[in-house]
């Protein structure tokens, strides 16, 4: 009887242990869900992988998937301070500008940028194709971002996030809004700190 009770527990240890370490997948190593790394790559900042997506932050520079070729995504925001975003009278589109310097990514490297509300969680909208800035012998980008106006956001500010989306391969037609930045099929995402718009009216022009 003794033996037997010692065979049966012997059977349940090697058992747990099987589902719980070795060759296995014990559920508790997969990768984290997409808000979850955003969330992650900014508090250790550094690239994490979800299910669909690379997220990386921005300003740091990363050698995820090729260890010879360092990237980075560089965006002169002041992610410390309030950003100034113009609208002609309340409850209209508040309209600011995302500059940014992708650096060490293969020429034909396609980015766009997308926004969400963090107050609450919004989804994401993506902006215009960005155009070279202007500066000479610079390859910085930029694109006007329109914000649409919401209820659930004070008139004097609101929080969003920015996220520099990167395609390998151009994109095929993009929706104006995504759950999630993985749904626009981009192979990695840069992303900002919460940022605080600070709204301001000016005259249409």
């Amino acid at each position: 009887m003794q033996t037997r009770r010692y065979v049966w527990l012997l059977t349940l240890l090697l058992g747990l242990a099987a589902c719980s370490g070795g060759s296995g997948s014990s559920g508790f190593d997969a990768a984290p869900s997409e808000n979850a790394a955003i969330t992650l790559a900014l508090q250790e900042q550094r690239c994490v992988d979800s299910p669909t997506l690379t997220v990386c932050p921005t300003n740091v520079t990363s050698t995820q998937g090729n260890p010879h070729q360092p990237v980075e995504v560089r965006t002169s925001i002041d992610q410390q301070a309030s950003l100034a975003c113009a609208s002609t009278a309340l409850g209209v589109p508040c309209n600011f500008t995302v500059p940014f310097s992708p650096e060490g990514f293969p020429p034909d490297t396609t980015f766009r940028v997308a926004v969400r509300r963090t107050d609450p969680l919004g989804p994401w909208v993506l902006a215009a194709p960005p155009l070279p800035d202007g500066a000479p012998d610079a390859a910085g980008l930029e694109v006007p971002v329109a914000l649409p106006s919401s209820t659930d956001a004070p008139a004097a500010g609101a929080h969003v996030q920015v996220a520099v989306l990167v395609f390998a391969e151009p994109p095929q037609a993009l929706p104006t809004t995504v759950p999630e930045l993985s749904d626009t099929g981009a192979d990695s995402a840069f992303v900002t700190h919460e940022l605080t718009l600070q709204v301001t009216t000016v005259a249409a022009g």
